[in-house]
C-alpha cells in the first residue's frame, strides 16, 4: 500500500515502474507545487488503468485510440497545469538567491561615482595587494569595496570574483534564508523530474496507442 508521502506509478507498458519519488521536505498535499505535479502522475496512472482495460475490452485499435482519448486530453491538461506550477517556482527560487546573493543596486548617481572610484581605485593594484585585498574582502573587510566591485556587471574577472565573495558571506550571515532556497531548489528539481517522467511516457503511451491526440 501507498504511504502518504510516496508516488507509486505501474504502467502496463512494459510492466515497468515509471517512478518513486517521496515527497520534498516540509511539502504535503496542500503545497501547490506537489499537489499539481501528483494530479499529473494520477492522471497517468488513470490513464494507463484506461488502456489497459481497453486492450481486453476493444480489439479494434482505432476505437480504442478514440476512446482513449479523453484520458491522453486530461494527463496533457494535468501536466500544463503542473509546468505553469513549476515555472512560477522556479521564478520565486530565482529571486530569493538574486535577493541574498546579489548586491542592491546603487540607486542614484552619486552611488555609482563612488562605486566608479573604488574600482578604478582596485585596479591600480598590483597582484599581491589584490590577492591581500580578496584575502579580506572574504573576511568581511571593507563591506563598501566588495558591493563597489560585485555591482559591476561587466563581464570583468575582478567583478566576477567580488560577487562569488559577496554571495558566500551572504549566505553564511543568512542561514536560515539560504535553507529556504535550498529547500524551494529541491521541490523545484522532484517537480521537474516528475513532470519530465509524466511527458515521456504520455509521448511513449501516445505513440503505441494511436489515440487522434496533438499534444501540446
Amino acid at each position: 500500500m501507498d504511504t502518504p508521502n510516496e508516488v507509486h506509478i505501474l504502467a502496463n507498458l512494459g510492466d515497468r515502474v515509471l517512478g518513486i519519488r517521496s515527497y520534498p521536505p516540509g511539502s504535503g498535499e496542500s503545497d501547490p507545487l506537489v499537489r499539481t505535479s501528483k494530479a499529473a502522475l494520477t492522471a497517468l496512472v488513470d490513464l494507463d488503468e484506461t488502456l489497459g482495460a481497453l486492450k481486453v475490452d476493444q480489439p479494434n485499435p482505432v476505437k480504442r485510440g478514440e476512446a482513449a482519448e479523453p484520458a491522453f486530453l486530461r494527463v496533457q491538461a494535468k501536466l500544463a497545469d503542473a509546468k505553469r506550477a513549476l515555472a512560477a517556482e522556479e521564478a520565486a527560487a530565482q529571486q530569493m538567491r538574486q535577493a541574498l546573493e546579489l548586491p542592491p543596486s546603487g540607486g542614484s548617481a552619486t552611488q555609482e561615482i563612488a562605486d566608479d572610484h573604488l574600482r578604478q581605485w582596485v585596479r591600480t593594484l598590483d597582484g599581491d595587494q589584490r590577492a591581500k585585498l580578496f584575502g579580506e574582502l572574504g573576511e568581511g573587510k571593507h563591506p563598501e569595496v566588495l558591493v563597489a566591485l560585485a555591482r559591476f556587471r561587466a563581464p570583468d574577472p575582478t567583478a566576477v570574483q567580488a560577487r562569488a565573495t559577496y554571495a558566500a558571506l551572504a549566505r553564511q550571515a543568512n542561514p536560515q534564508m539560504v535553507a529556504q532556497i535550498d529547500a524551494a531548489q529541491e521541490r523545484v528539481t522532484w517537480s521537474r523530474t516528475l513532470v519530465r517522467e509524466v511527458e515521456t511516457t504520455l509521448t511513449a503511451a501516445l505513440m503505441e496507442s494511436g489515440a487522434p491526440v496533438i499534444l501540446q
